[in-house]
């Protein structure tokens, strides 16, 4: 029986999981405990399996040997590239010993050319792990603050977070909370709502929150756990800490900001709104962001830059030549569009009324940018059409 019973755990993993959990909830917690082990010395590549160890021996009051679990877990995790779940599996050795010495010891050793090689090889192709969940490892390269941190500047980041185990519908952020905290998702899968409108999912390995958390702004929509989560969640009070004793990561919260207010504009913007969020925030390096104070003229008739503009926030007017206004601008409009299709110089000045934050994009980066994305060239074309069709109807009316 014994026999029969390790070789269905030896090529069942997942079945094999499903007993134990039933045999754990039935209050034969020891036994389960026991079989799990054996199940992960078994699969010991699998990191689902022994954190699952892990939690039961910390539940259990084993809490001894769930740190040596999770240290081993984490551990292995760095040595996959997972950093977000290896900085999970330190903060809860913190949470079983507060006094453990060096909790994040493995952190700094991921960096991006090893996570490279990992998402290179064969094991990380695979879709599930041995227990049937998604794999959840991601290139440090692609997880916003952390891919930019020295190894130093990262295990301090990691010792300022907060492990936080999320049950479903649990909610992480509420719209409108004026809350200032990063959300980094280790596993599971979370929904972005505003109102009762589904906005977006999350997946491990994404950072959700960071527009409040850099510019003090409230929540813009509610996010919510659907089924078990896990988040690491950067409190502003952390990071400020986090600064005290690494200034650099200043500079690269800076770039951050920078990426993100852009890539917020060309959502908002109706050039931009169909492209997808990833490719919004790789173009958005493209674009320049620029303060206007109120007062100053931006663009002079008869100029032949080929610039487009956005704009962030502020207003501006139109004037022709004799000095009449024609128009204004807001946020979320542009203009530019003009020179850039025909090719002909300027027609009107551009004059902030107000204090302005615009985008601005140079010719040559915006021919490539149509050239990659037609849409882009087909919205603006439909736009010039629409102004020029308006621009006949004013001056017929004045006539």
């Amino acid at each position: 029986m014994f026999k029969t019973r390790q070789k269905s755990v030896s090529h069942n993993p997942k079945a094999e999981l499903a007993r134990l959990q039933a045999l754990h909830q039935s209050g034969a917690v020891d036994e389960a405990i026991k079989d799990l082990n054996a199940l992960v010395q078994q699969n010991q590549k699998s990191a689902a399996l022994r954190a699952k160890l892990a939690d039961w021996l910390a539940k259990a009051g084993r809490c001894d040997e769930a740190i040596s679990e999770l240290f081993k877990l984490q551990e292995a995790l760095s040595a996959q590239g997972n950093v977000l779940a290896a900085i999970s599996a330190g903060l809860r050795i913190v949470q079983l010993d507060p006094t453990f010495d060096n909790p994040l010891s493995y952190v700094a050793k991921v960096n991006a050319d090893r996570l490279e090689e990992e998402s290179s090889s064969d094991e990380s192709t695979e879709a599930t792990d041995e227990t049937g969940a998604p794999k959840t490892r991601h290139a440090l390269s692609d997880i916003p603050l952390l891919s930019d941190l020295e190894d130093e500047e990262l295990r301090s980041v990691a010792l300022g977070m907060r492990h936080r185990l999320l049950s479903d519908g649990a909610i992480v952020f509420d719209q409108g909370d004026a809350s200032r905290s990063l959300c980094f998702v280790v596993s599971g899968t979370l929904e972005i709502r505003n109102a009762d409108k589904k906005l977006d999912t999350a997946f491990a390995g994404e950072c959700l929150g960071e527009f409040a958390f850099l510019t003090g702004e409230p929540r813009s929509a509610s996010i919510i756990s659907l089924g078990e989560s896990e988040v690491l969640e950067l409190s502003l009070a952390s990071m400020e800490s986090v600064l005290a004793n690494h200034p650099r990561v200043k500079l690269v919260l800076d770039r951050m900001y920078h990426g993100r207010v852009l890539a917020r504009v060309l959502a908002e913007s109706p050039l931009f709104e169909y492209m997808n969020p990833g490719e919004r925030q790789r173009i958005a390096s493209k674009f320049e962001l620029m303060k206007i104070p109120a007062g100053i003229q931006l663009v002079e008739h008869g100029s032949d830059d080929g610039a487009l503009f956005l704009v962030k926030q502020g207003a501006l007017e139109i004037r022709v030549p004799t000095g009449e206004t024609v128009g204004t601008l807001g946020p979320n409009e542009f203009f530019g569009e003009v020179s850039f299709l025909t090719g002909v110089p300027r027609t009107a000045n551009i004059l902030a009324t107000h204090d302005s934050e615009l985008l601005r994009i140079d010719r040559d980066e915006l021919k490539e940018l149509t050239a990659e994305y037609p849409k882009l060239l087909e919205v603006l074309e439909k736009y010039h059409l629409d102004r020029v069709t308006e621009a006949v109807q004013r001056a017929k009316a004045r006539a």
